[in-house]
């Protein structure tokens, strides 16, 4: 079975797209309304246009995905049978987030910025941790810290 974790609402998802049309049109207005064409609008709406493919490219075509039996996310790969969950507060951001780690790592002994590179991360959604308690097992219970 593939399941992809997307790390956005559709909510979040419709009001980000809203703003980039809003910012498109008035800068597209600005730019198409003006008698002399700055280079300067050109190229603020070039970098608007390559921001946004950037983001669906990255949120929506490669997300982490669930599938044979092992959770990946670009280059990282954890094996179910390697793998441990848990739900965890991210207070920075003020959402719950779910966090995949791989046993075979030690990640007590790593650096914060080695852990981010070890764990892949995914906002929380309900439906995510029904489908990983069936599929994959209970989550872990969350400790707190970062190097747990």
């Amino acid at each position: 079975m593939k399941k992809k974790f997307y790390d956005f609402s559709i909510a979040t998802a419709v009001i980000v797209l809203l703003a980039y049309i809003s910012i498109f049109t008035i800068s597209l207005y600005t730019l198409l309304n003006d008698s002399v064409v700055s280079i300067g609008k050109i190229i603020f709406n070039g970098l608007m246009l390559l921001s946004l493919i950037a983001l669906v490219v990255y949120y929506a075509f490669l997300p982490p995905i669930y599938k044979d039996n092992e959770i990946r996310h670009l280059k990282k790969k954890i094996p179910v049978d390697n793998l441990y969950w848990y739900v965890r507060p991210n207070y920075r951001v003020r959402y719950d987030e779910i966090i995949f780690r791989d046993k075979r790592v030690p990640y007590g002994q790593l650096s914060k910025k080695d852990i981010k590179k070890n764990e892949i991360r995914v906002q929380y959604f309900a439906k995510y941790e029904m489908f990983l308690e069936e599929s994959v097992g209970l989550a872990q219970e969350y400790k707190g810290g970062t190097n747990d």
